[in-house]
């Protein structure tokens, strides 16, 4: 226990190395194979190493991810309706577990956009930013230049089919279901229109917006008796 305290308030650094067993043993008076279990025990936690021939050391850990960025670009503000549960939620969550986070409004439409010297990329290519939570869709060249850095990024967008970029989407199909059940539940409606710009058709969620729609208003007349 005295050994794990060391390590992990530091007194101990990364690459020390550490005292033979048998030494161990003499300083604090305890017996051979309560030193090889601890020993083990510390092996196990991933906090020393063994390296034969040379001895035991203490481990060399990755830095942790503290400092977080979420990214968004000129087109948004943190006070609208699509960034404002994001932003609760990382402040939640950076709160939870001792992380750092900042935001990052970009005044281009790219991270590393030619003639605009930001701070946000100065940060990033100098390793001051261990992880990047991107709000808005930046060229795939972004994402493929965040990997080259070695920064783990995330994206609320799915536009990078060819980027081995990990993604999150909220779930389209039943928020619309929701709203379904909103309007004719809580609200009383009974006509309700599905309003959709031509151009937007195409929209990857707009067939399964479309679905959580149908979805909620056949739910409703199931339980209302008026469909088998």
């Amino acid at each position: 226990q005295d050994l794990e305290n060391q390590i992990r308030t530091g007194k101990l650094q990364p690459g020390e190395r550490l005292s033979p067993e048998r030494e161990l043993m003499k300083r604090h008076g305890i017996s051979y194979s309560t030193v090889t279990r601890a020993m083990t025990e510390l092996r196990n936690a991933g906090l020393i190493e063994r390296e034969w021939g040379r001895g035991t050391f203490v481990k060399q850990h990755k830095p942790m991810v503290t400092d977080i960025a979420l990214a968004f670009d000129e087109k948004h503000r943190p006070t609208d309706p699509y960034l404002v549960p994001i932003v609760r939620g990382m402040g939640e969550a950076a709160g939870e577990h001792g992380f750092h986070w900042q935001m990052f409004p970009l005044l281009a439409d790219s991270i590393f956009s030619a003639g605009h010297d930001s701070l946000f990329e100065r940060l990033l290519q100098s390793g001051q930013i261990d992880a990047v939570l991107t709000c808005s869709p930046f060229p795939a060249e972004d994402m493929v230049r965040l990997g080259e850095l070695e920064i783990p990024t995330i994206t609320i967008c799915n536009e990078y089919p060819t980027v081995s970029t990990p993604w999150v989407i909220e779930d389209v199909a039943q928020g619309a279901s929701d709203l379904v059940r909103h309007l004719v539940d809580e609200l009383g409606h009974r006509q309700i229109a599905i309003p959709q710009l031509q151009l937007q058709v195409g929209y990857a969620g707009f067939g399964e917006q479309l679905l959580g729609f149908l979805a909620g208003l056949l739910d409703i007349l199931r339980e209302a008796g008026q469909l088998d």
